[in-house]
């Protein structure tokens, strides 16, 4: 199951907020290797980076794309959590209360536990997905860089 969290209209405003006010601080150590965060028209960039990128591949040379099943549902929210306050602790706060315990989450008379990730459709996931995975990604190295 891949539930979506609406979540309540004010607490989506918040998280709106909070993000556009640290995007341009998570993107300075994030870049070059993650862009999901505070870079406008990443998605373009990548497109046309990787393009060029595969356009002029040697031998011996090749192009690997992960593909995360359920990513946001798939990260412990320690690993979040704990990323979170390594690198923005003045988020903390916030973001211990919406994703510090389990909460409920109601699809017509069932109640689903998110307990995992981020929840779908929140403006905080791609920065606490990111976050989580960066010290993964900084151990990635390449010989070939679009930035």
């Amino acid at each position: 199951m891949r539930p979506i969290a609406v979540g309540y209209t004010l607490r989506r405003l918040v998280a709106k907020f909070v993000v556009s006010m640290v995007s341009s601080e998570a993107s300075s150590f994030l870049k070059p290797r993650q862009i999901g965060v505070g870079l406008k028209f990443a998605t373009e960039a990548v497109a046309h980076a990787s393009r060029s990128y595969i356009s002029n591949l040697t031998v011996g040379q090749a192009v690997l794309k992960l593909d995360f099943n359920n990513a946001f549902n798939s990260v412990h929210r320690e690993v979040m959590l704990s990323a979170l306050g390594e690198k923005i602790p003045k988020l903390q706060p916030f973001v211990n209360l919406c994703y510090g315990e389990s909460s409920y989450l109601f699809f017509g008379d069932e109640i689903v536990m998110s307990e995992e990730g981020a929840q779908q459709g929140d403006p905080l996931g791609s920065l606490l997905f990111c976050l989580a995975i960066h010290n993964i990604i900084e151990k990635l190295t390449s010989t070939f860089n679009v930035w």
